[in-house]
């Protein structure tokens, strides 16, 4: 039977007009120019083509003669001999010795600045971008945490307001303090904390003044707008030019935010769960004027009157109990680690690792994120959870070798920088859907009390294997240009072997106690097919995004 809550939601239109201006306004608007601020740091931080800065030529010789008389070459693994881009001579009559450059010249065919280029943190101080990114995502760990509890304690409209204006302050802060390395870390980690906060909060005021239905409508809005936001920062870097520019330009569109969700109304469903019914009255009356709809009176004084069921907290070191529900949960953790390691590193490499434009590379990167969840669900729908991540990864896998190989070979068509393209895009595709499969797996291999649960693991998960990311790609550039396609095709096919070994989940009846979760699986007539299909209760991937 319904609550009374849910009959006040019927009454006062729970799929008007109200929800779908909403939606326009925070699960479109706002976390579009939220994406932006959000990944705005990775392009900043874009650590460009460079060379040490050497003497006017003195000698009367080509440009590139007098470059070989002050700077030491080597040959790459493809057999191409390049300049050094840290060390020079310490003498042009003397090639036995050299020494670290002090100054450098950087390539501004896309980037005007970057804070790496400002600051020259390159070389030798290159480690302060990983440092920088890595440290981010910690904050944003522990951010996900605090900000979830925040949310469920203070309410979701202050959780909201308070994540606002710290992203917004970290961000000035970092171009306030541009030229120190704490400073702008500091700043960086400040944004970071709340991050995901944003998105989840408006996300979830959304959902729970809507009615079920519109949950899919709600999930595929805000992951869409933050793939969307993502590939407009590209391009407005593209058009800008210099990282203090787009920093200024993205921070300040988040700013009107700050005034709209100060007259944002609170949770009605959280006001109610919270015993505020009063409030929670008022918050329906007002849904219900903009949606030209009336609450009943018997309705109202029976909500006024209700008391709350108390939600039990449940103890996370339950998802271990018992072997089958253990091996269950580590698969699912590695999976997690997995994909999302080869989503950080492609993200941040998307503006570096381009012989093309790095701006559109990055878009189109962002953009084939889109289709993802339709593919993905088709997917999964059709040949079953198991099978789609296990394709997916593999096809991940691939893309990965080709990289591989493309580092190490001169063969001209694969390192066409377009071939190039069309690999990485693919791959971006597969991630996602993979993260699909994964998510279908979170919410179905476990009972219902304890889906919330298994889903905070993955957030936490996800964001540890980002901040091992940055430090994956830095040992590319520093030491081999093969370590992240190396550690990224095993990483992935160690994903493909944890798919297959998680129980299937299509068309099969869910656990609904800990009992039943720790037996899913097994040949058993309880969790034989039914005609009930496990999409009709599920949200769309990417929650892992927190």
């Amino acid at each position: 039977m319904d609550s009374v809550y849910d009959r006040a939601l019927v009454e006062i239109g729970n799929n008007n007009r109200y929800q779908k201006q909403y939606d326009i306004l925070y699960n479109v608007g706002l976390v579009l120019l939220w994406s932006m601020v959000y990944t705005n740091i990775i392009l900043c931080l874009t650590i460009v083509p460079h060379m040490c800065k050497i003497p006017d030529n003195s000698e009367n010789i080509t440009e590139y003669s007098w470059k070989q008389k002050n700077i030491p070459t080597y040959i790459d693994i493809a057999g191409e001999v390049h300049f050094d881009s840290c060390l020079l001579f310490t003498s042009t009559d003397n090639h036995n010795h050299t020494k670290d450059c002090n100054d450098f010249v950087y390539d501004k065919t896309w980037y005007e600045s970057t804070v790496s280029t400002e600051n020259n943190w390159v070389c030798g101080n290159e480690l302060y971008v990983a440092n920088i990114l890595s440290f981010s995502k910690i904050g944003e760990t522990l951010g996900s945490i605090v900000f979830g509890w925040l949310g469920d304690a203070w309410g979701r409209r202050p959780t909201l307001l308070l994540s606002l204006f710290m992203i917004i302050a970290g961000r000035f802060l970092s171009l306030i303090g541009k030229n120190s390395y704490i400073i702008f870390m500091i700043g960086c980690i400040i944004s970071a904390f709340p991050s995901w906060s944003v998105p989840q909060s408006a996300s979830l005021i959304s959902v729970e003044f809507s009615s079920s239905s519109r949950r899919t409508v709600i999930t595929t809005l805000r992951f869409a707008s933050y793939s969307i936001g993502m590939a407009l920062m590209a391009l407005i870097f593209w058009g800008l030019r210099d990282w203090k520019l787009l920093l200024i330009a993205t921070t300040a569109s988040l700013m009107p935010y700050l005034f709209l969700c100060w007259k944002l109304i609170e949770s009605p469903r959280w006001l109610h769960t919270r015993g505020r019914n009063k409030e929670c009255v008022r918050a329906l009356k007002l849904i219900a004027e903009k949606n030209r709809m009336n609450l009943t009176a018997e309705t109202e004084a029976e909500l006024l009157m209700s008391i709350p069921d108390v939600d039990k907290s449940v103890n996370p070191l339950i998802l271990f109990a018992g072997k089958r529900l253990a091996l269950i949960t580590i698969l699912q953790i590695i999976l997690w680690a997995c994909i999302t390691l080869n989503y950080t590193v492609l993200v941040l490499r998307a503006g570096e690792k381009s012989d093309g434009n790095p701006f559109v590379n990055f878009a189109w990167q962002c953009v084939v994120e889109v289709p993802s969840n339709f593919i993905g669900a088709w997917l999964a729908d059709s040949i079953g959870r198991r099978k789609t991540g296990a394709i997916s990864n593999l096809i991940t896998a691939a893309m990965w070798a080709i990289i591989l190989l493309r580092d190490t070979t001169s063969i001209s068509l694969i390192r066409h920088w377009l071939f190039s393209s069309i690999i990485v895009i693919i791959g971006r595709l597969s991630i996602f859907v993979s993260y699909y499969a994964l998510s279908l797996f979170s919410i179905e291999l476990y009972p219902t009390g304890l889906r919330q649960t298994g889903m905070a693991y993955g957030n936490i998960i996800s964001s540890c294997a980002s901040a091992v990311a940055p430090y994956i790609l830095f040992m590319g550039r520093r030491y081999d240009i093969r370590v992240p396609a190396i550690i990224l095709t095993i990483a992935s096919i160690i994903a493909v072997a944890s798919s297959l070994l998680l129980p299937e989940t299509l068309n099969v009846k869910l656990p609904e106690t800990l009992e039943e979760a720790q037996n899913f699986g097994k040949r058993s007539k309880a969790y034989e097919p039914t005609d009930i299909q496990a999409k009709d209760n599920l949200l769309p991937l990417q929650e892992i995004k927190k």
